[in-house]
């Protein structure tokens, strides 16, 4: 069996001629050119005014001159970072939407060749044009390197770490590329994307400075690996290590692998929506999924265990921090895919058409039955990676953090009932349903705020704000019931939302039969 899946894995990534095929479109003709006349005019005119600041000024120290540079490394490779960013995305997802414009999908569908081989395809001609765009930049970087202002080593690192962000965020359009299906959108949803991964990456970025300015570390900031894939930050980190337990992991390895991992999970996403039915694409980004989802809870755990415990937060107990921590990165994390995976339709792909509530069998075929039993092995296997490294890391569980636990299970498990509900609401309206979970679930929220404001007049009265099923459960827990009452009342809405759900569905089915 593994054989089989390596020579699948060569077949798919040696010599694709989608690859081939892309590079001789890329070269043809002269857009291509005046593109990168353009770009290298942008790049001249940058290190060029830079440099001509340095000669306009006269005699400097060398102490001097290589804190400039320093400064022009910092710039440039900021500068690259956007640019990079900036037409990453819209390659692939410009290309996938462009095939089914062309109706070339029908053809890969009814070929012997796999959705994931076109997709491989497209997102190796984006990265091949990223490295085309840094090795056009590479001379006007390497003055720098004569000059004494850094070094081969940081300089060619950070564009490595500059290719993994352009990797990460080409990944992010074939996505946005396969869900939408029209190019403006699909452009915009993956800029916005990259925005929302930027934003994610820089907050554990902070963090991780926070942490080595917390242990008194001198030097460059410790931003950690997340740094690598934050622009602006790369060539801070690109040479640094993170902590994991132990052992000081390079930024770059650990950056290299989550940014591997992370394209190939958007990959085999974009592959199973592809498909019409049921493929093995499927089942492969599940069983991904999983292994992503106890790392991140490893993660998760490793990360604010490495605090030091003054940056904790004074008088907080650690179970809190950690519970909460658990909340906001599982809890939170897997509401992310739960609106795309619980919603099911009447109609259409069959895929999606609805055939139960729990079928284990169905655990890695897709299929709406196949829900529950996923989210919660997703959950269980998470939940696994998070109490694990905080055993890792400290030598003992808190009883305290196991009361944090049923409240993230129990947001998600709402939202299964709530996208229960808005499937049946939308009518086979797929899209429509997913659109729906998600707005009943923001309006679940607004109207407890809002009720709660009304009843407090607007004071911040913890007593009364304890009660909010979300902040409630990051506040103080003497008042109100509790994270983990929370927790439970969660798992009780979310019940009677799927039982009455479920009635009403089968209802309809039998109906249907009448």
């Amino acid at each position: 069996m593994l054989g089989a899946w390596w020579q699948d894995t060569v077949k798919t990534y040696r010599g694709n001629a989608i690859f081939v095929r892309d590079f001789r479109s890329q070269m043809r003709g002269w857009k291509p050119m005046w593109f990168w006349l353009g770009y290298l005019g942008l790049i001249l005119l940058v290190v060029g005014s830079f440099y001509g600041g340095i000669m306009r000024r006269g005699t400097i120290d060398i102490a001097e001159l290589q804190s400039i540079l320093v400064g022009l490394f910092v710039g440039f490779s900021t500068l690259l970072s956007y640019l990079v960013l900036l037409v990453a995305p819209a390659l692939t997802a410009i290309s996938i939407v462009q095939e089914f414009d062309r109706k070339s999908i029908d053809l890969v569908q009814s070929a012997p060749v796999s959705a994931r081989y076109l997709l491989v395809g497209r997102l190796l001609s984006a990265y091949r044009y990223v490295w085309i765009l840094l090795m056009l930049a590479l001379p006007f970087a390497a003055v720098g390197i004569l000059m004494g202002g850094f070094t081969w080593p940081q300089l060619l690192a950070t564009f490595f770490g500059i290719s993994l962000q352009g990797l990460l965020v080409a990944s992010l359009g074939l996505v946005t590329g396969v869900m939408t299906r029209k190019i403006v959108p699909a452009v915009i949803q993956a800029y916005a994307a990259f925005v929302v991964v930027g934003i994610f990456t820089g907050i554990l970025s902070a963090m991780a400075a926070a942490m080595a300015f917390g242990r008194g570390g001198g030097g460059a900031p410790g931003f950690g690996f997340w740094g690598v894939l934050t622009p602006g930050v790369t060539q801070w980190a690109v040479l640094g290590t993170t902590p994991l337990g132990n052992w000081q992991a390079p930024n770059l390895l650990l950056a290299t692998v989550t940014t591997l991992f992370a394209s190939r999970l958007m990959m085999l996403g974009a592959a199973s929506a592809i498909a019409p039915t049921l493929t093995p694409d499927i089942g492969r980004l599940r069983a991904n999924s999983l292994v992503a989802a106890l790392l991140f809870g490893l993660m998760g755990a490793f990360l604010v265990a490495s605090l030091p415990g003054g940056m904790r937060g004074g008088g907080i107990s650690p179970a809190m921090i950690m519970g909460n921590t658990f909340n906001t990165l599982i809890g939170f994390g897997a509401i992310t895919v739960v609106n795309y995976l619980a919603c099911w339709s009447f109609i259409g792909e069959r895929k999606y058409q609805t055939n139960g509530l729990w079928n284990i069998k169905m655990l890695f075929k897709g299929t709406p039955a196949s829900v529950l039993p996923f989210l919660t092995a997703l959950m269980l296997v998470a939940t696994l990676g998070f109490v694990g490294g905080v055993f890792l890391s400290s030598g003992r569980v808190s009883p305290e953090l196991l009361l944090y636990i049923p409240w993230g299970w129990g947001i998600n498990f709402f939202l299964v009932g709530l996208c229960w509900w808005a499937s049946l609401l939308s009518t086979g309206n797929l899209p429509g349903a997913r659109r729906l979970g998600g707005l009943f679930f923001i309006l679940v929220m607004i109207i407890f705020s809002a009720v709660i404001g009304i009843i407090t007049r607007g004071e911040g009265n913890a007593a009364a704000w304890a009660w909010h099923p979300v902040l409630g459960a990051y506040g103080e827990q003497q008042y109100g019931p509790g994270v983990l009452g929370h927790g439970l009342i969660l798992w009780a809405l979310g019940g009677i939302l799927l039982f009455t759900a479920e009635r009403k569905r089968r209802k309809i089915i039998r109906a249907s039969y009448e």
